[in-house]
């Protein structure tokens, strides 16, 4: 099959005012991503907060844009935020640690550590013969005996309770983050006793199930950012795709393996890599949206949006 070439082009952002480049540190176009960060936190406080005073129709809304708007931190916000720390202040961005991991409801260094380990193994398997630890939330890991990745649904609920803490929390003190560590879990427990104490009923039917679903989401949108690709292939373990929606709403998380083979560059600009990787008919593209990579699929599929 002859595929189409990529679209490489990335959507375009309003600019924000000059004054903010003082403020960001790699481009003042990471505003968007702290006030998406806020809407979610206005969502989440008010519809834990609200429940049962409010009618079910407004509560299951707010429920389903809360769960969405935690998947969409984790490859947005959360993602951007651990390769490129947006301000220029470090204490700005300690503070910011503190508050998105109020909305991950894990703590963001143990995020960052999880996601480097991620890119350092490239979606790899601990290695069967010398069990020497691959990617801890490798697609592979749990699979079957003959190398196959284990079902999306089970690694979608599994995978997040499964995470090698001990190993996460050892790295973080070894990297002297642990102070930071504190800080954010110390963030996390006084939002959540906060619910508790105000909303007891929020805090168990609102936000637990809001956190579970959000968290399985974001599980199973790793598994299809990866699902198709070579594990430990830095041209070639993850799927792009290059629809321009799904781009705009997502900041440019469709050129997976672009962020795969450089990972340091800001998202504005990961467009820019796609003429360093292999020609679009040697590597997996999904068209439209990672959410649609189900099932098996040509590595030559079209994918023009």
């Amino acid at each position: 099959m002859t595929q189409k070439k990529p679209t490489e082009r990335s959507p375009q952002y309003p600019v924000a005012p000059g004054r903010l480049q003082k403020v960001f540190r790699h481009s003042p176009l990471d505003g968007w991503l702290v006030l998406l960060a806020l809407i979610q936190f206005a969502i989440l406080v008010f519809g834990t907060l609200s429940f049962g005073k409010i009618a079910w129709f407004i509560s299951l809304p707010l429920a389903i844009t809360s769960a969405a708007l935690l998947c969409t931190n984790y490859f947005t916000v959360a993602h951007n935020f651990v390769h490129n720390p947006f301000f220029q202040s470090a204490l700005a961005n300690s503070v910011f640690s503190c508050f998105n991991s109020m909305l991950l409801g894990t703590p963001e260094t143990l995020h960052r550590i999880y996601h480097f380990n991620h890119h350092k193994y490239d979606n790899a398997a601990t290695d069967p013969r010398t069990g020497l630890r691959g990617d801890i939330g490798s697609t592979y890991r749990f699979g079957n005996s003959t190398g196959m990745e284990e079902p999306l649904l089970r690694y979608a609920i599994l995978s997040y309770f499964r995470n090698d803490i001990p190993f996460l929390v050892r790295t973080a003190f070894k990297k002297r983050h642990h102070k930071l560590l504190i800080a954010e879990t110390l963030s996390i427990l006084v939002m959540l006793v906060t619910f508790g104490v105000f909303n007891p009923m929020g805090f168990f039917v609102f936000y637990l199930p809001v956190w579970l679903l959000g968290t399985i989401g974001s599980q199973a949108q790793n598994y299809l950012e990866h699902h198709g690709g070579t594990p430990g292939d830095r041209e070639h373990n993850a799927v792009s795709c290059y629809s321009r929606f799904y781009n705009w709403i997502w900041f440019n998380n469709g050129f997976h393996q672009e962020h795969h083979f450089r990972p340091q560059v800001h998202w504005t600009r990961v467009a820019e890599v796609t003429p360093m990787l292999p020609p679009a008919e040697e590597r997996c593209i999904v068209k439209g949206a990672h959410w649609l990579n189900f099932g098996e699929r040509s590595k030559s599929q079209t994918q023009s949006d």
